[in-house]
C-alpha cells in the first residue's frame, strides 16, 4: 500500500489565521495544523503533484513559494512531500520563517521529522515526529480531506 502527501505545516494559530482561498485546514497534535494540498487546492493554484519527491525537480515551483512566504510571515512553515510504495519511497522538505525561505530543497528518508522539528514538535516516547504529531492517520493527501 502506498503513501504520499503533500502539505504546508505551521503552528496553529498561524494557519488557522492565514485565510487561504479554498484551503483545508487540519489540525495536528502539538499545537500544529497543515493545509493538505489536495487535488482541488493544486488544480485552483496551478500546483504541480509531489514536484521534488515525485517529479524529481530541485527547486520549488514559484507558486508554492510564494503561498509558503505569505504563511510564514509571522512564524515557520513547512512544504512537506512524501511518497512511498512497497516500503521503497522518499521525503522533502523546504522551510520558511519570518516570509523567507531558510536553506534548500531538502530530500532524504528524515525530510519530514526534521521539519516538524524545526517547527517545535517534539517526538513522543517510542514515535517519530511523524507520528507524533499524527500525520500517518491517513495515506493519501485527499483522505486528509474527507474525515
Amino acid at each position: 500500500m502506498g503513501y504520499t502527501i503533500q502539505a504546508i505545516i505551521g503552528r496553529r494559530k498561524q494557519i488557522e489565521t492565514a485565510a487561504i482561498e479554498d484551503a483545508t485546514v487540519i489540525l495536528l497534535a502539538q499545537e500544529l495544523a497543515m493545509i493538505p494540498l489536495g487535488d482541488k487546492f493544486r488544480e485552483r493554484y496551478k500546483i504541480p503533484f509531489l514536484p521534488l519527491t515525485d517529479e524529481g525537480w530541485h527547486s520549488l515551483p514559484e507558486n508554492i513559494g510564494e503561498l509558503c512566504s505569505r504563511l510564514s510571515m509571522n512564524g515557520k512553515i513547512a512544504y512537506i512531500e512524501a511518497e512511498f510504495f512497497g516500503g521503497e519511497g522518499i521525503q522533502a522538505y523546504v522551510l520558511w520563517q519570518d516570509g523567507k525561505m531558510t536553506g534548500e530543497v531538502t530530500i532524504s528518508q528524515t525530510a519530514i521529522n526534521d521539519a516538524i522539528h524545526f517547527l517545535g514538535a517534539v517526538p513522543n516516547p517510542n514515535l517519530d515526529h511523524f507520528d507524533s504529531v499524527g500525520l500517518g492517520t491517513h495515506r493519501n493527501t485527499d483522505d486528509w480531506l474527507k474525515s
